[in-house]
């Protein structure tokens, strides 16, 4: 009986798959089916989340609208292993698993398309282009995926996945109203195009005031009275014959945005992002062949606030970036074996940002080809294996201006980087409730293009010649990863337990620019480099359980832990001088390494409400690369925190909904990020959805 049913999920499985893979996937009909959430993006085959070879957690629709939240990060706070720090009243860091500094290791994907912005390796969230009304589900992998999901994805992966405009209706339009000058509309409507196909529209506009948190003058200066953001996104999948599919996709982005930079201070800025993404996918007798190409344009303007002993001064940069890339992929099902092979390019540039004579003369960037390979073999019926393994050639690049005796490298210092990944997992079944999960992995995280050398900051702050900025010969950080997870049905319970332990190894870590090596130049000043700075070890663990009551009441309960010690090769940072000693970064207590995260929801009739709490215990980090005795101390304290949030639905027609939503409810303000300016605010708000 267990193999029948073992070889109908198959079939029916590899039967969905042969359309196209991404949102060309009936995902509501397999969900249907199996009684959980479905992912191709682990193995580009459809899969049932808890078979996956990599830990992997999927949040539903159903649990995003449950929720209340008008946004992404505070999705993602309710998924065990993940840190979210609020930046304000828009902006957010996240990390998986500890390190939580500057989000350059989590790789962030729309419907598979990179969001990454390759200068800095980070994702800036309030300027994801996608509402919540449009999201079908979120899947987090928490741990190395780069041989499945590509470069610094070494700790993990958020990929969205919005309603097909081919399987799903989808039409809805959502208006808030709220405290802190909260003003939101955001929708979207799937458009049905019979056997042909479908289009999907969906856009948003949201408006805020300024936070209240304690801003010093320079704050003030650079913070805009009323942050504002503007979305749009469409995309089309349509039926060219019985076996050829072909879609598009295309998005913008317009707004003000608030990031945390690599010493915890803000970067408060302006970005203009847009993409445009074509695929196609063609049925054949070898398989499923999938052709994927987008391009990514970033222009952004940004002012930070430095400090360097002689008082504030706002540091404005003008960041243009682009990302091209393309791949080809075939899958197919070979017995009880399903083989992937994809080969593809990449191309990542910035226009080299320098604070005087290097600002514009040029561009850095990677020329990347790739090639990877994927086995998924069922070796009985409570055994599986698969493996995956990708290997990466980036080429870098720059044809900027060389300013010789300022800058201490050329053009022809930037060389090519080889890197090969791999993720493998062996899956046991060992009842029809009890698995487990084997778990290796090693990736890579390359350097960013300003650490390669896209940024070079010039000043005159100091005698002599002085440079901030990258340096080409940074090796790529490897981490490498061993996991066991255990999943069970708890049919008492109607529901699931996950507990995992892993234990991850970093080496080469890369400091970023000014925490990194000193190099004198010709003219008797100094310049300071990225640079490859020692090793660390992350020990952790996580439990997950969830369920729901006979009463439809939904519950979950979950705890992280996560221990991050490290061993720099350069304890103390380099001294530029005894006035100016710089300090290196501290990897060892960076983020919380308690999470205990609650939710309770309750639903009846047309009625329902759903609470979250959660406490992170506090941190050590610093705020400056400058140590001034006397004058500041850059390393601070952030305390533990506790969050609750509590969403009230009621479904006042059957095309009408009505919530009350609050956020942060125990603080008017509280402090999760180290620059105190940061800080958010509790936020109340009204809705009201419409649906057509």
């Amino acid at each position: 009986m267990k193999m029948l049913k073992t070889l109908l999920g198959t079939t029916a499985i590899m039967m969905a798959s042969s359309n196209a893979q991404g949102q060309s996937i009936d995902y509501g009909s397999l969900e249907m089916m199996f009684g959980e959430p479905v992912t191709e993006g682990a193995t580009g085959t459809p899969k049932q989340a808890s078979e996956t070879p990599i830990n992997m957690t999927i949040v539903t629709s159903d649990e995003i609208r449950r929720s209340g939240a008008r946004d992404i990060p505070e999705i993602l706070r309710r998924t065990a292993g993940i840190d979210v720090q609020r930046l304000g009243q828009f902006g957010a860091n996240i990390g998986i698993r500890g390190r939580n500094n500057d989000g350059q290791r989590l790789r962030v994907l729309i419907n598979g398309r990179d969001t990454f912005r390759p200068y800095e390796g980070t994702t800036v969230w309030a300027a994801l282009p996608v509402s919540m009304e449009e999201i079908r589900q979120i899947e987090v992998v928490r741990g190395p995926a780069t041989a499945l999901y590509g470069a610094n994805a070494v700790t993990g992966v958020i990929n969205i996945i919005t309603f097909s405009p081919l399987y799903d209706r989808q039409n809805s339009v959502t208006a808030r109203y709220g405290d802190n000058g909260l003003r939101e509309v955001s929708g979207v409507s799937t458009v049905p195009l019979g056997d042909l196909g479908g289009i999907r529209l969906s856009g948003g506009y949201t408006e805020f005031d300024r936070a209240s948190a304690p801003l010093t003058a320079s704050n003030r200066l650079v913070r805009p009275l009323e942050p504002d953001t503007l979305r749009f996104a469409g995309d089309g999948l349509f039926n060219i014959t019985d076996t050829l599919k072909v879609g598009f996709e295309g998005t913008f982005f317009e707004g003000d945005t608030l990031a945390q930079n690599n010493i915890g201070l803000a970067d408060t800025g302006e970005t203009d992002d847009y993409s445009l993404r074509v695929y196609a996918a063609l049925d054949s007798g070898l398989g499923r062949w999938t052709l994927q190409a987008f391009q990514n344009n970033i222009e952004e303007s940004r002012n930070n606030i430095i400090d360097i002993g002689t008082g504030p001064f706002v540091f404005q940069q003008s960041i243009n970036a682009k990302t091209k890339y393309i791949d080809l992929s075939n899958a197919q099902s070979l017995g009880a074996t399903n083989v992937r092979f994809s080969v593809g390019y990449r191309e990542d540039v910035v226009d080299q940002f320098g604070g005087n004579i290097s600002d514009g003369t040029g561009e850095v960037g990677y020329n990347t080809f790739f090639v990877s390979g994927l086995v998924d073999h069922t070796l009985s019926d409570t055994v599986s294996i698969a493996v995956s393994a990708r290997y990466d050639s980036l080429d870098a690049f720059r044809t900027a201006d060389e300013i010789p005796g300022v800058i201490p490298f050329t053009n022809d210092d930037f060389g090519t980087y080889n890197e090969i990944s791999v993720n493998a997992g062996l899956t046991y079944k060992a009842s029809d409730v009890d698995t487990v999960k084997f778990m290796y992995a090693r990736g890579f995280q390359a350097p960013n293009l300003f650490e390669l050398g896209g940024q070079i900051i010039q000043t005159t702050a100091f005698p002599g010649s002085f440079g901030i900025g990258g340096t080409p010969e940074t090796d790529s950080a490897i981490t490498t990863q061993y996991e066991i997870q255990y999943l069970r049905s708890l049919s008492e319970l109607n529901g699931t337990l996950s507990a995992s332990v892993y234990l991850r190894k970093d080496a080469d870590i890369i400091a970023r620019t000014v925490l990194g090596t000193l190099y004198p130049v010709a003219t008797g000043g100094f310049y300071i480099g990225s640079d490859n700075v020692g090793s660390a070890e992350t020990i952790g663990f996580e439990v997950d359980l969830k369920g729901k009551t006979d009463s439809n009441v939904m519950w979950g309960l979950s705890y992280a832990f996560a221990d991050t010690s490290s061993e720099l090769d350069s304890e103390g940072g380099t001294p530029v001088s005894s006035v100016y000693p710089f300090v290196q970064e501290n990897y060892s207590n960076r983020s919380a390494k308690h999470i205990l995260t609650g939710n309770i929801g309750y639903q009846k009739d047309k009625f329902s409400i759903d609470a979250l709490l959660q406490f992170k215990s506090g941190f050590q980090s610093f705020t400056d690369f400058t140590n001034i005795p006397g004058v500041r101390d850059p390393f601070r304290e952030v305390d533990g925190v506790w969050i609750g949030n509590l969403a009230a639905h009621y479904q006042l027609t059957d095309n009408i909904r009505l919530s009350l939503v609050g956020e942060g409810l125990f603080d008017k303000i509280r402090q999760e990020a180290v620059d105190i300016s940061l800080s958010p605010e509790r936020r109340i708000w009204a809705g009201i959805g419409f649906s057509f």
